[in-house]
């Protein structure tokens, strides 16, 4: 927590806006990996995104204006233990760890009366996979083919300046 109050000390609460992403690595594979070693994943998941919650509830209690943004989908790609470029279990596994992520943090979001935002659905196809033509490399979405996205759905939730 006091690393976020340090960033805030350098914002202005009247003009301001918030954007807290957290869990990428997560879910890609911190959470999958604890849950394959045995693991209860919904304790796991619980866990995590409580002490993330705890973190978007003092924002918000503190008076900012808040945005938290959904963790985008994994890529297709395998197993990779390596920890320059790490991925846990496979694309269909983690997906459903991200999904299970959003739904969590979106609604302990909506209920602080913070927004929420998401493009995971655009990012993935009928089954829950990854649609590979939104990102660059392992883990890395492409600005040209995102940022509009994040752009609408910004606007879509009501985001001043977007």
């Amino acid at each position: 927590m006091d690393k976020v109050k340090e960033c805030l000390a350098n914002c202005n609460r009247a003009k301001d806006t918030i954007v807290l992403y957290m869990g990428d690595i997560d879910v890609r594979y911190q959470i999958p990996k604890k849950a394959m070693e045995g693991g209860d994943l919904q304790a796991i998941l619980k866990d995590t995104v409580e002490r993330y919650v705890e973190v978007i509830t003092w924002v918000v209690k503190d008076g900012w204006d808040l945005v938290v943004l959904g963790v985008h989908p994994t890529t297709l790609a395998g197993h990779n233990p390596d920890v320059n470029t790490p991925h846990w279990g496979d694309c269909a596994f983690r997906n459903s760890i991200c999904l299970a992520w959003n739904e969590k943090v979106k609604a302990a979001t909506l209920g602080l009366g913070a927004k929420y935002v998401s493009v995971f659905d655009l990012l993935v196809d009928e089954n829950n996979l990854t649609r590979m033509e939104y990102f660059v490399d392992y883990c890395h979405l492409s600005y040209d083919k995102c940022f509009p996205l994040f752009l609408d759905r910004l606007r879509e939730a009501g985001v001043k300046g977007a």
